[in-house]
C-alpha cells in the first residue's frame, strides 16, 4: 500500500498525528442513526439547557439579541420524542418510559374522513339556506321601506 491508502486507522501513527481521518469515520458510524436539532429556549430555562447537555451531544450555542438561545443538539431517536415534549419553565410532565417515536410514520386520525365529508356538506347547505333566508329578508324589508314612502 503507499502513502494516503488504506484505512483511517492504517495511517495513525504513535505521535497522535492521522487521529482525525479515523474519529471522524468512528463518530460518523455511531452518529448514523442520531439527528441534529436546532431547539430555541428561553434565556432563563437553564434546567432545559441542562437537560439537552445530559441527554444528547450539543454542538453548538447561540445568543440572540431578544434573549433566546438556539442549541444545536444531536440526539438519538428514543431521545428526540421527549425532548420537544419538554415543558416549559414552570411546567410539568409524566415520563412514559413505554413511549416510542418513530420517525417517517403517519399516525391515524380519530375522524372518519366520510363522516367528516357529510358533516362538513351538511354545514355548507346550512350556510346556503341562511344566506338565502337573509336575502328573502332584505329584498321583503326593501318593499315594505318602498310601500311607505309617499310619493
Amino acid at each position: 500500500m503507499g502513502a494516503g491508502q488504506g484505512k483511517p486507522g492504517d495511517q495513525v501513527d504513535s505521535t497522535g498525528e492521522g487521529i482525525g481521518p479515523l474519529l471522524d469515520l468512528v463518530e460518523g458510524r455511531l452518529g448514523a442513526e442520531d439527528r441534529i436539532y436546532e431547539v430555541f429556549l428561553d434565556p432563563g430555562d437553564g434546567q432545559g439547557q441542562a437537560w439537552f447537555h445530559d441527554r444528547g451531544e450539543v454542538l453548538g450555542r447561540k445568543s440572540y439579541q431578544d434573549g433566546r438561545v438556539c442549541i444545536k443538539v444531536r440526539l438519538t431517536e428514543d431521545r428526540a420524542g421527549p425532548a420537544m415534549l419538554r415543558p416549559g419553565s414552570g411546567g410539568s410532565a409524566e415520563d412514559f418510559p413505554e413511549a416510542t417515536l418513530r420517525i417517517g410514520e403517519v399516525e391515524l386520525g380519530n375522524a372518519s374522513p366520510l363522516e367528516t365529508t357529510v358533516l362538513m356538506i351538511s354545514a355548507q347547505r346550512s350556510f346556503d339556506a341562511s344566506m338565502q333566508a337573509i336575502q328573502t329578508y332584505r329584498s321583503l324589508d326593501q318593499r315594505a321601506a318602498e310601500l311607505g314612502r309617499t310619493r
